[in-house]
């Protein structure tokens, strides 16, 4: 819970306040939290290539506006919310998540949230991105060895329908153990 508390203060922290010694001190605690949990460098700062793309996207975009404080913050914002992403998922074990969240969410069960299908949704979700980047991987190999090289159909089509296979492979054990709409409808 304190983990995930950090996350979400240093995360809205970052966003409410937009200045550039904020975002900042977001970036360096995280950074130096991920330092100390002793975890391989490549293990605590690897960021997906579409990622980086996308930062820099942004911020060529509020720079080419004319918008240099903005070409840093928002940026750096998002960055550092991954990054701090990253101390939750490295330092947590899943059970640990799942209770830490259906801890942060009870408030709203006195208002007849499910909190148990929220922290199991998020839970799956966190749990489902290693199965989708390694099928990306695997579809860009495949994609390669028959030298279609970075033809988007080619790459994204598989991917798709190994994700869509795996939600329907999840969703049925889920069902097989009660949980999920079939208990529902009865």
């Amino acid at each position: 819970v304190v983990t995930m508390l950090m996350m979400f203060g240093a995360s809205l922290t970052a966003i409410v306040i937009r200045n550039r010694w904020v975002t900042g001190a977001m970036l360096a605690s995280a950074v130096v939290v991920l330092l100390m949990t002793g975890l391989p460098w490549r293990r605590c700062f690897s960021v997906a290539w579409p990622l980086v793309v996308f930062i820099a996207a942004i911020a060529g975009y509020h720079a080419l506006r004319g918008r240099a404080d903005l070409a840093l913050v928002i940026p750096g914002n998002i960055l550092a919310a991954v990054l701090w992403s990253r101390v939750l998922i490295l330092t947590n074990a899943m059970p640990e998540l799942l209770d830490a969240i259906r801890t942060l969410l009870r408030p709203l069960g006195r208002l007849g949230v499910d909190t148990e299908r929220i922290a199991l949704s998020v839970v799956l979700m966190i749990r489902s991105i290693p199965q989708i980047l390694g099928a990306v991987d695997a579809v860009r190999d495949a994609a390669r060895a028959r030298n279609l090289g970075r033809n988007p159909v080619a790459l994204l089509a598989p991917v798709v329908v190994q994700t869509v296979a795996y939600a329907h492979m999840t969703g049925e054990a889920l069902i097989a153990r009660g949980l999920g709409e079939s208990n529902q409808r009865s």
